[in-house]
């Protein structure tokens, strides 16, 4: 049980430090719980170096009840736990997350249930998500479907900052795609009826949804939607955005292959960690927030390492009780029971920045986080549902912010185009119109990135303003450039094939020289190079 103590004996030579910890779970969160018996179980079979020797305080919550979940939070930490773990519901969570930060005891979570309001300038949030923000995700992937009108149906108010994030990243006038309807649905019955009215009105077009919900509902409504006689099969396609796609792993329920459906993977099940981790998990599969709770629990056994290390008195001097009214404490108290007061942790705060500076390989990638204790620079993999009912990998998504990964982000330029050949090798005019989105897409980034590199650049050596100017304009340009060049090198024959084919050829160039280095020419270089242009356009 979580409550129990390992009683076996620890050798004498070793470092073994007690360290007690809260545990709070949804009623229903069984799978995460499983998840945080099995993992402690393994660390407590490997004693080298400084052992923790974990006391796991639990509790399930089944109330949103202030009064009862404020003496539930209070007798956690009344025990003089050091850290918080938690997988509850939206209602539950304002509470408990009021009491931590209070107190500076770090709350560790899988997700959030709901956006996290940031504290003022005077207070850090010591609350942490794995749960990465892949809103982007959810653009790049529509982008790369070739979707131009989207339907965006959510059940939750998760679901419902998610969208407002996607609006905020449609730029008027320069946006890509159309969100044409947006409804909240609370069952599959109100899916199902939406989309029918829907149908009535347009039977004939291809619907695009976007359907941001937990698992038990997307389940539901695949299968209504496939049984449903007035909806059609064929002209749905389904992107699936919440982290679902782990759970739908059923091959028994036949409706699953018969309906277009996109979605989101947070565990790459090609990746060594994964395959290492189920040769000894006794399940055959795990959740996206029973993988995202494993890691939290090997992010916080690595950031408690750290912190012991450190702060040798840690875990004897972090109190946050006291039963005596003339403690030390200068801090006013929180009554809980009776005369005990509870108090601030001393080493709460710095416990929390050992927790932001913590990176591990976890199963669902790489973890690390940024100032707020938001997850950054993670893995998703975009996946589909075969008609057997599989899933399949299709592509690799990586948010990357930093110039050592560059090589990554060109790696993932090239699986995009490739995955974009491969898919419309059959139609070549859906492949130009496809590639003209990509390049669209590549150009952007490739132009964000070399901004923000020479704004650096000019910080540490400041560049003459015609020169930067010059930089500036060869992103503007270098599409025209590869035009050009491929028009040059093999005009007998793009004379000769169709116009559909002139188009497929001018996407894939400019698509390979949109993700090219064109900003680190030399000076000299740079004036040539515009001159060329200038030359070529009056040419032509």
């Amino acid at each position: 049980m979580l409550g129990k103590r390992s009683q076996r004996l620890v050798p004498k030579a070793e470092r073994v430090y007690e360290v007690a910890i809260g545990v709070v779970f949804a009623q229903h969160a069984t799978m995460e719980k499983d998840v945080v018996e099995y993992i402690l179980s393994q660390y407590r079979q490997f004693r080298h170096g400084i052992y923790l020797d974990y006391q796991v305080y639990a509790n399930i919550i089944n109330t949103a009840d202030v009064y009862k979940l404020s003496r539930l939070i209070c007798h956690q930490l009344s025990r003089s736990v050091v850290v918080m773990l938690g997988a509850v519901f939206p209602e539950s969570f304002s509470t408990l997350h009021s009491y931590t930060n209070l107190l500076k005891v770090p709350f560790l979570m899988p997700w959030f249930p709901e956006k996290v309001n940031p504290q003022n300038g005077r207070v850090d949030d010591l609350a942490f998500s794995l749960t990465p923000d892949y809103h982007r995700a959810i653009i790049d992937t529509i982008i790369l479907l070739g979707w131009k009108h989207v339907i965006f149906l959510y059940d939750s108010n998760d679901g419902l900052l998610r969208l407002e994030q996607v609006y905020k990243h449609l730029s008027p006038g320069q946006a890509m795609f159309q969100i044409t309807h947006t409804r909240r649905v609370s069952s599959a019955l109100d899916v199902i009826t939406f989309l029918v009215g829907l149908e009535n009105l347009n039977r004939w077009t291809n619907k695009y949804v976007v359907l941001d919900c937990g698992t038990p509902l997307a389940k539901e409504v695949l299968v209504h939607h496939v049984r449903n006689v007035t909806l059609g099969r064929r002209n749905y396609h389904y992107l699936l955005s919440g982290l679902v796609m782990d759970d739908l792993r059923d091959k028994n329920i036949t409706e699953f292959g018969a309906i277009n459906v996109t979605g989101f993977q947070i565990l790459d099940h090609s990746s060594k960690n994964v395959q290492n981790f189920f040769e000894s998990w006794p399940r055959d599969y795990i959740s996206a927030q029973g993988a995202l709770m494993y890691d939290l629990v090997q992010v916080l056994h690595h950031s408690l390492k750290k912190m012991v290390e450190q702060y040798p008195d840690f875990l004897r001097n972090n109190k946050s009780v006291s039963a005596d009214t003339s403690s030390v404490h200068h801090q006013a108290g929180i009554e809980c029971y009776g005369d005990i007061l509870l108090y601030p942790a001393k080493y709460g705060e710095r416990f929390a920045q050992v927790i932001k500076g913590t990176e591990i390989e976890g199963i669902t990638g790489l973890i690390r986080f940024n100032k707020d204790g938001h997850r950054q620079n993670f893995t998703l993999q975009i996946v589909q549902m075969t008609v057997s009912g599989d899933i399949v990998k299709t592509v690799t998504l990586e948010e990357r912010r930093s110039g050592k990964d560059a090589e990554k982000e060109k790696k993932l330029n090239g699986e995009l185009i490739d995955y974009v050949k491969k898919k419309s090798e059959n139609d070549p005019r859906r492949y130009a119109e496809k590639s003209t989105s990509l390049v669209t897409l590549l150009h952007k980034r490739q132009r964000a990135a070399n901004v923000r590199r020479h704004a650096e650049k000019k910080k540490r050596s400041p560049l003459r303003k015609q020169d930067f100017e010059l930089r500036e304009k060869i992103g503007e340009h270098v599409s025209v450039v590869a035009v050009v060049a491929v028009a040059g090198v093999a005009a007998a024959a793009v004379a000769a094939v169709a116009e559909v084919a002139c188009v497929v050829a001018v996407a894939v160039a400019a698509a390979a020289v949109a993700a090219a280095d064109a900003v680190n020419l030399r000076r000299n270089g740079i004036r040539r190079f515009v001159m060329e242009i200038k030359i070529l356009r009056n040419h032509n």
